[in-house]
């Protein structure tokens, strides 16, 4: 095994950076002591993953923890053939690590998508000349809007993959409960990730045939040209209004777990920062939640009428 201080861990085609885990260097005597293990006697002096997490705290980086939380399981089943690079880009990206990469990229995308999506709908308060005026201007440069429109596609798509092979290997590799349960700096919103997901894809199919196709209850005519009529006339139903609210407070719910994630994955962490990168989750979940609560909300009020 190489000097901690040198660079890490080689053996088995993998190598770990030991040097990323300044906070904790018990917890990193530890996960070196795993892979060595791994590597020669099949991880017979594993002493368990729980010290290196909670030494660390949360500060190392997340590739880091992530292999040393995850190497019981990964011994179990072959940890050579999940992490060994030699074998081609496609072993990394199906890997713990690859599979979180992507759901930060593909979550990003889709953050920027809905801070977008959100500032156009605003224009609904400016009357209908504003908001069809733009719809206008999408609809004639179809490939900016099919571009848009697949891209979003591919990211969603990519996201629920990657977050349904997560969950999988989460369950198997944990069989048990844990004794003593300590959440994430998120809370609440960690734990309802397992159905605020699904109730948001529930939302999207509904919004698209709400909205885009027109199919809905109420008395709804659908315009291909006139997007304030079908705003107003669509959350003009109660039913739908409070449907798309309680969805957007799902939506809040998820898209603060899942920001606060991505800045771990991508490594952007650490205790001098934390703190403005809290503030920054929390305020583009409640411009964004909050913004698509308060547009239905307005239009069954009265603020927003034909």
């Amino acid at each position: 095994m190489n000097d901690p201080g040198k660079g890490g861990v080689q053996g088995f085609g993998f190598t770990v950076l030991s040097g990323v885990c300044p906070h904790a260097p018990s917890a990193r005597g530890r996960c070196e002591s795993a892979v060595k293990s791994e590597t020669s006697a099949g991880v017979r002096s594993w002493r368990g993953p729980g010290p290196a997490r909670n030494i660390c705290q949360g500060r190392c980086s997340s590739f880091f923890v992530e292999l040393c939380y995850n190497a019981p399981a990964m011994a179990q089943s072959n940890l050579s053939a999940q992490l060994r690079p030699s074998v081609g880009p496609l072993a990394l990206l199906t890997s713990s690590i690859g599979l979180k990469a992507m759901m930060a990229v593909t979550g990003l995308a889709m953050v920027l998508f809905l801070i977008g999506h959100l500032l156009a709908n605003l224009l609904v308060f400016s009357g209908p000349e504003a908001i069809n005026a733009y719809s206008k201007w999408l609809h004639d440069n179809p490939g900016l809007l099919w571009g848009a429109r697949l891209g979003l596609l591919a990211a969603v798509t990519v996201h629920i993959l990657a977050a349904g092979k997560l969950s999988a290997e989460n369950m198997q590799a944990r069989s048990t409960r844990y004794a003593k349960k300590v959440d994430a700096v998120t809370n609440y919103a960690a734990r309802t990730m397992v159905w605020s997901g699904p109730i948001l894809l529930l939302f999207i199919v509904y919004h698209l045939a709400h909205l885009t196709f027109g199919v809905t209850p109420g008395p709804f005519k659908h315009s291909s040209t006139d997007v304030y009529a079908n705003v107003v006339q669509g959350f003009s139903v109660p039913l739908v209004a409070y449907f798309y609210a309680f969805a957007n407070l799902c939506l809040g719910l998820h898209l603060f777990h899942g920001l606060w994630s991505m800045f771990q994955t991508l490594g952007i962490n650490h205790p001098s920062y934390n703190f403005h990168l809290r503030a920054l989750a929390v305020t583009i979940t409640v411009f964004v939640a909050g913004g698509n609560i308060f547009i239905p909300l307005a239009v069954l009020s009265g603020a927003v009428t034909l």
